[in-house]
């Protein structure tokens, strides 16, 4: 503890009991086994939702259709890359239950606060360090972060690559490799991380340039690490253009980002959601600088932050889950905050007040109901023609795994049909997809009776609203609970096939 008394200031010296709980955690087993016990009990009552949320409903309902011998886009498509569907599908291979993929992120959520840990202990002692950690598994839940969104599963490998090249930074040989290529698989979860890969990179550099001042060795260096976080997005690509699916694997991970629209209004009014909802966390950030600066883990944590907010601004959608690999910069830097007494244990008992009443941790009965609604749904479906197909226009994600169907079309995520800015940004043509599964009589439809992602896309809605008027009947209406909202599904079954 006596090492860190001139790096961080502190009203009055630590109490005893403070110290010796501080103490009682410094060995990095106890860190993580704290961590792990916290990621449970803020999570473990979402186990087994199986409409958490829809973007990870969708996930893992890709990930059972690949786990089937769907390829990524061709049979099932969306912009996120190949590793996400394989993550994904790993998860699916061994269960159906998202309880599976739920508790795979909470591991990986206890990870990274594990890595955040282990970095902040550069700057503080275990206790402030392990808070750093406590506040973005609390952090999380309030970026809808609670479940499996991407960043909670990218974020462990980004935040390993960070403290890796912390360590490797009087040339240990391996960390910096590994590093890179950890940075690497992140790119192939989700694109955007690349803004952390090349930052983090770029600071390797810095470290390597202050060991040796050789511009040869350098770039040596920088060549080499800089093909190993290229390698495995190459390799996939590589393989999709050896498997004659260039076009289409060029169109999702490059041009569909161009084919959206924007709502910037929209945008906008979630922008500035998200900038009041991270406030608290900056603000201990930036009063935590000064212990940082004209450090050299400070120049990397500051990289990291540029990254992370560059990955944020690159895709203006701001959606509250795109701020989450924010988190983890913020929470390193605020480990000097969490070492003042008596403030920073207020600091963090606030921060879980916080978490608590914006997110509370306990959904069982939300997660009983939605099983209990899409059991209802799957029944309805079930009863009522679903040998014929199910086409889930924008009903829960999940539905066509419960009932044994496969997804009529790859555009299985509701959005990509019934979201007007995302008509057309596949390779495939919105209306004339949804023609086409209409035209194979699908002996059942399911669909919200009210426009569930606005603004609608009015031309294929009115298409599945014809087809049902003409050879449909409403067979079940259920209520489908969804965190943070909840929407009325409509069953139609019995549809006619001539």
């Amino acid at each position: 503890m006596a090492s860190h008394a001139n790096i961080i200031s502190a009203p009055r010296e630590m109490p005893a009991s403070f110290r010796a709980w501080s103490a009682s955690i410094e060995r990095p087993l106890t860190q993580f086994l704290v961590l792990v016990l916290a990621a449970w009990l803020l999570r473990q009552s979402t186990f087994g939702h199986p409409n958490f949320f829809i973007d990870e409903a969708f996930y893992f309902a890709a990930g059972i259709e690949m786990s089937q011998g769907a390829v990524p886009f061709i049979d099932i498509w969306d912009r996120k890359p190949w590793g996400h569907f394989a993550l994904f599908a790993g998860f699916a291979a061994i269960s159906h239950n998202p309880a599976i993929y739920q508790i795979a992120a909470t591991v990986f959520a206890a990870a990274t606060a594990f890595f955040i840990t282990r970095f902040a202990a550069s700057v503080a002692p275990a206790g402030a360090a392990t808070a750093s950690g406590l506040a973005y598994l609390l952090f999380l839940p309030i970026f809808s972060g609670a479940g499996g969104q991407s960043p909670v599963f990218y974020n462990a490998f980004i935040a390993a690559s960070a403290l890796l090249i912390w360590k490797g930074r009087e040339g240990g040989g391996w960390q910096t490799p590994l590093a890179m290529l950890l940075a690497g698989m992140a790119i192939t979860i989700k694109t955007s991380a690349v803004f952390d890969g090349i930052a983090l990179g770029l600071v390797a550099v810095w470290f390597c340039w202050q060991r040796h001042g050789s511009k040869t060795r350098v770039l040596e260096r920088a060549l080499f690490w800089a093909i190993i976080g290229a390698a495995p997005s190459l390799i996939i690509a590589l393989g999709y253009w050896m498997s004659g699916y260039w076009t289409e694997f060029w169109q999702a991970m490059a041009l569909s980002n161009l084919d959206k629209s924007y709502g910037f209004a929209s945008s906008w009014e979630r922008a500035l959601t998200m900038i009041t909802r991270i406030a608290p966390l900056a603000f201990l950030a930036a009063a935590s600088w000064p212990q940082w600066k004209g450090r050299r883990d400070g120049v990397l944590v500051l990289a990291w932050l540029s990254a992370a907010l560059a990955g944020l601004l690159a895709i203006p959608n701001f959606y509250a889950h795109y701020a989450l690999p924010l988190l983890m910069p913020l929470c390193v830097l605020a480990a000097p905050f969490f070492a003042r007494i008596p403030i920073g244990p207020v600091a963090i008992a606030t921060l879980f007040v916080m978490s608590a009443w914006m997110s509370p941790p306990n959904l069982r009965n939300e997660t009983r109901d939605a099983q209990t609604a899409l059991a209802r749904l799957a029944f309805a479906a079930e009863s009522h023609g679903a040998e014929r197909g199910v086409f889930n226009y924008d009903g829960p994600l999940l539905l066509n795994a419960v009932t044994g169907t496969r997804p009529l079309s790859p555009l299985m995520f509701g959005p990509h049909l019934s979201h007007a800015p995302e008509a057309d940004v596949s390779h495939l043509d919105t209306s004339d997809e949804v023609a086409r599964v209409l035209a194979l009589k699908p002996g059942v439809v399911v669909m919200a009776p009210e426009e569930r992602h606005l603004p609608a896309n009015k031309e294929t809605r009115s298409m599945v609203l014809k087809y049902i008027a003409d050879n449909c009947r409403e067979v079940a209406i259920v209520s489908m609970p969804m965190r943070f909202r909840e929407d009325d599904i409509a069953v139609y079954g019995d549809c006619e096939s001539s």
